[in-house]
């Protein structure tokens, strides 16, 4: 591997860094997954905004931040649906 150091980040050319094989994924988050037990990945990604929700200290702040991260959702859900056929977890 040719790896150099830039600062203190190891840089690595993209052709030589390895990937798990396609049949190594799996369709949704494994049961012990950090946010708990869910059906897919858009059950996660709600669990997560609920976290963001609750452990934000403004609540004005938090209502901006969550709308914004469920139109991008939305969006990344509408090309996994329509074009993409991989949920994010894949």
């Amino acid at each position: 591997m040719s790896a150099h150091l830039s600062g203190d980040v190891a840089v690595v050319p993209i052709s030589e860094v390895a990937l798990p094989p396609i049949n190594a994924m799996v369709p949704n988050p494994p049961a012990d997954h950090i946010l708990g037990p869910v059906r897919d990945d858009w059950e996660a990604a709600e669990v997560w905004l609920r976290a963001v929700r609750a452990k934000s200290r403004n609540a004005n702040s938090a209502a901006n931040t969550e709308a914004t991260y469920r139109h991008h959702l939305a969006k990344l859900r509408w090309y996994v649906e329509h074009i993409g056929g991989v949920t994010p977890s894949r």
